[in-house]
């Protein structure tokens, strides 16, 4: 089976210097310090000290070159770049649609608000503060927020969503049991 390389002296970016500039310096500061509405980074373990790098943004829309997003990721990590097996980024919606993550962390109180009634025992206006910091928890550890206001964690491996789950849970011990994760399927009309 043919290789076929293309060598990084005849890469050329189709990003202006001053936007690709800008997205550089507002990834760096991403793992400086979480930002809100900054990219969403998930570094996925392959078992040896490397591992693929999927970076979840909005501000991917206005890179429509894979191979600038890539190398934009790869300047990120400079000399840890040599231990990323693959880099891609992703818009929300493309993540969606090419199911890179599967796995949704979703709480009982949001699918059903007579469930927040009837387990907490709370008036109106608890359980809306309750749906407001689940939305909040929900954001601080990944959550995108959707147009509608509504809030998604989502996760490539079912490792990271476990682990996310089990932290709600420690976090919040009085509604431990309504944190559940469940992977979305995809359906296929063209069998």
């Amino acid at each position: 089976m043919p290789v076929i390389r293309i060598s990084d002296a005849t890469t050329t970016t189709t990003l202006p210097p001053e936007v690709r500039e800008s997205l550089l310096t507002r990834l760096k500061n991403e793992f400086k310090q979480s930002t809100e509405g900054g990219p969403v980074i998930f570094e996925i373990p392959l078992g040896t000290e490397c591992f693929d790098v999927l970076v979840v943004w909005q501000e991917w829309a206005r890179v429509q070159s894979a191979e600038d997003r890539t190398r934009l990721i790869f300047d990120v990590y400079g000399d840890d770049q040599e231990k990323i097996a693959q880099a891609l980024g992703v818009t929300y919606e493309e993540a969606i649609q090419q199911q890179l993550l599967p796995y949704t962390i979703v709480s009982a109180f949001e699918k059903n608000h007579k469930f927040a009634w009837l387990a907490c025992n709370k008036n109106e206006g608890e359980i809306e503060k309750l749906l407001a910091d689940i939305r909040n928890d929900k954001r601080a550890n990944g959550g995108i927020v959707l147009p509608n206001g509504q809030v998604e964690l989502r996760f490539p491996t079912r490792a990271m969503a476990d682990n996310t789950c089990e932290k709600l849970r420690a976090e919040h011990t009085e509604h431990n049991l309504y944190w559940s994760v469940v992977i979305e399927a995809a359906v296929s009309d063209q069998l």
